[in-house]
C-alpha cells in the first residue's frame, strides 16, 4: 500500500504551519531546524508542553522517540510530496517556486493545494519511497470510484486504488466488486499487508482529509461519494500523465496544465502545448533541473527561482493571479461581484444581523470565511463606523491593498486583511505587507493620501507575540515615518455594533493618526 505521511487531517492548519515555518524562504532548512521553528510557533507539542519548553523536553538521543522531531518529519514529508519544498537531504531542504506561491498571501492557496494534492505521485526525485507504487494515487481513487458506483469506503481505498499501479485500474474496480459481492472478505485482504488496520487507517488520514477539503468526495455513512467536481475530473479525458521519463516539452506542457488547473493565467504561449499532461514537475523533478527550463519557456517568472527579499519588486512584477473560489454565501453577505461594499451587501439585512447576533456567534461564523467572504465583510464594518470602503475585486490587484478606505473624500487608507482561514492571528508578514501598501500608495500617489495617516491591518486576532509585532511597528515609524494600526475583527465588530445599537460616533481622525493595536475603552 502507498503509505502517506500522517501530519493530521486539518488542511488549513497544514498550510498555516507551512507559512509560519518557511516564511524566510531564502535559506535552506534542516529537519532539526524545522522542528525548532514549529515548536517556536507552538505548531507542535511534547510532554504536555508547547513552545521552546516543549522542544527542550522532547530532545532524546533516539530521534524516533523525539515527538516534535517526528511531528516535523511528518509535515516536511507532506510538503515534499506536495512539491512545496525539495530535499537534497534531511539537513538541506529548500522552498520550491510552488512553495513560494503558497507563502505569498497575494494568491489564493486553495486551488494551488488542490492541484498539488491531485498531482501527488511516485516515483519522484524528491522522496525515496519504500513503496513500489507507480502512479497518481488520488487520481486513481477518483477513477476507481467512477467504476464502483461512484463510491469507495476507506478500507476499499486501502486494498484497491492505493494498492494498485496506474495501469491496473480495471482490476482494482473488479477486485472491489468481488469484495462487495461477498467473494472476498475485506478484513482478510487487509491482514495480507502485515500492518494493523489502525496503522493503515492513519496512512489515509491526509488522503481522506484532502478529498473532502477539496470537495472531490463527500462522506455519506460508510462510504465516500464522488462529488460533481470529482466526477468531472475523473471523467475528463487526460492525454497522459507526467512521469520521471518525461522530455522537456512534456515537462513544459504539464506545468501549463498545473497553472491552468490552479486557476493561473499563462505568461505566454509555448510551442507544442496541445497535449493535456496532468502532473506537477515540482512533485517529480529536482527544481535545479526544471527552473531554467520553465523560465525560458515563459511559464515561470524568474523571481520565483531566486532568493530576492525585495517584496515590492516581487508584487509589482507578479506574473498572474489566482481566481478566488466562488461559493454560495449567506443571503446577507454576497449580492454581486462588484468592488464597492455598499453594492455587495443588503444594508438593512446586514445591519440587523450585526445588531441581533452575539459577538461570539459572529466570530464563530466569520472565523470560517474564506478571503472572498471575509474581505467584503470587513469592508462593510468600516462603512458602518464612518469610512467609504473599496474592496478589491476577486483577482484584481491593481490597487494592491485588499481594501482602500476613504474618509470625507480627503483621506485614503490602505487595509491589509487576513481571514482566519489564511492565518489565525495578525502575523509579522501582515505588518510587512501593510507597510508595503503604504509605500506603494505614496509612490503611485493613489487617492488623497497623507504620509502621517496610518496603514491598517485587520486580522482575526491580535499577534500572539505582541513584543515582536510592536517592535516592528515602532521600527517602521522610527525609520520610515510610517504608522501601522492593528485591528482584530472582534474590535471592528464591537465598533460597528456600538454605532448601530448606541449610535456611537468614533473619532476617525484619532483612529487614523494612531499606531499599534486598537483597544476600546468601556
Amino acid at each position: 500500500m502507498f503509505r502517506f505521511p500522517n501530519p493530521g487531517s486539518d488542511i488549513e492548519r497544514l498550510v498555516n504551519i507551512f507559512r509560519d515555518t518557511f516564511a524566510d524562504y531564502t535559506k535552506s532548512f534542516s529537519l532539526e531546524y524545522i522542528s525548532y521553528i514549529m515548536a517556536q510557533h507552538k505548531s507542535a507539542s511534547a510532554v504536555g508542553s508547547f513552545g521552546i519548553k516543549a522542544f527542550k523536553k522532547s530532545q532524546t538521543k533516539d530521534k524516533s522517540r523525539n515527538s516534535i522531531y517526528n511531528q516535523a518529519k511528518a509535515y516536511a514529508e507532506t510538503y515534499r510530496w506536495l512539491g512545496w519544498i525539495y530535499a537534497e537531504s534531511l539537513s538541506k531542504m529548500y522552498v520550491t517556486p510552488i512553495g513560494r506561491l503558497i507563502l505569498d498571501e497575494e494568491y489564493d492557496w486553495f486551488p494551488i493545494f488542490k492541484t498539488c494534492f491531485l498531482s501527488w505521485t511516485t516515483p519522484n526525485e524528491n522522496i525515496k519511497s519504500k513503496s513500489e507504487y507507480n502512479g497518481y494515487p488520488i487520481l486513481n481513487i477518483l477513477n476507481t470510484a467512477v467504476k464502483t458506483d461512484g463510491k469507495l469506503s476507506r478500507d476499499e481505498m486501502i486494498v484497491g486504488p492505493l494498492n494498485e499501479k496506474y495501469e491496473e485500474l480495471g482490476s482494482s474496480a473488479t477486485y472491489i466488486d468481488d469484495i462487495r459481492k461477498g467473494k472476498l472478505n475485506i478484513n482478510e485482504e487487509i491482514t495480507q499487508f502485515g500492518i494493523s488496520k489502525n496503522t493503515l487507517g492513519n496512512y489515509t488520514r491526509i488522503v481522506i482529509a484532502g478529498l473532502r477539503f477539496t470537495k472531490l468526495m463527500k462522506k455519506s455513512g460508510h462510504y465516500f461519494l464522488l462529488t460533481n467536481e470529482g466526477k468531472r475530473i475523473s471523467n475528463k479525458m487526460i492525454d497522459k500523465v507526467l512521469t520521471k521519463d518525461a522530455n522537456d516539452d512534456e515537462i513544459i506542457a504539464s506545468f501549463k496544465w498545473f497553472l491552468e488547473y490552479s486557476q493561473f493565467n499563462i505568461l505566454k504561449s509555448a510551442k507544442n502545448l496541445n497535449d493535456q499532461i496532468l502532473g506537477s514537475p515540482y512533485q517529480i523533478f529536482n527544481p535545479a533541473k526544471i527552473n531554467g527550463l520553465l523560465v525560458n519557456a515563459g511559464m515561470l517568472p524568474k523571481y520565483l527561482t531566486n532568493n530576492s527579499r525585495d517584496m515590492l519588486e516581487r508584487h509589482v512584477k507578479s506574473f498572474t493571479y489566482a481566481k478566488y473560489r466562488q461559493e454560495p454565501l449567506a443571503s446577507f453577505v454576497m449580492k454581486s461581484e462588484v468592488g464597492n461594499t455598499h453594492d455587495v451587501y443588503d444594508k438593512d439585512e446586514f445591519n440587523e444581523f450585526l445588531k441581533s447576533t452575539k459577538l461570539s456567534e459572529i466570530l464563530e461564523i466569520v472565523g470560517k470565511y474564506k478571503k472572498e467572504e471575509f474581505y467584503p465583510f470587513v469592508g462593510k464594518l468600516f462603512r458602518i463606523i464612518g469610512f467609504e470602503s473599496d474592496v478589491s475585486r476577486n483577482g484584481q490587484n491593481a490597487q494592491r491593498a485588499d481594501i482602500v478606505l476613504n474618509y470625507q473624500g480627503k483621506r485614503t487608507i490602505p487595509v491589509e486583511v487576513k481571514s482566519k482561514t489564511e492565518v489565525s492571528k495578525i502575523n509579522i508578514k501582515s505588518i510587512e505587507q501593510a507597510f508595503e501598501n503604504k509605500i506603494i500608495l505614496m509612490s503611485r500617489q493613489y487617492g488623497h493620501f497623507k504620509k502621517d495617516d496610518a496603514s491598517f491591518v485587520v486580522g482575526f486576532a491580535y499577534p500572539s507575540s505582541a513584543s515582536k509585532a510592536n517592535q516592528l511597528v515602532s521600527a517602521y515609524y522610527k525609520v520610515y515615518g510610517v504608522k501601522i494600526v492593528l485591528i482584530s475583527i472582534s474590535t471592528l465588530v464591537k465598533m460597528a455594533k456600538e454605532t448601530l445599537v448606541n449610535n456611537r460616533q468614533w473619532d476617525i481622525n484619532d483612529f487614523i493618526k494612531n499606531m499599534g493595536e486598537v483597544r476600546l475603552n468601556g
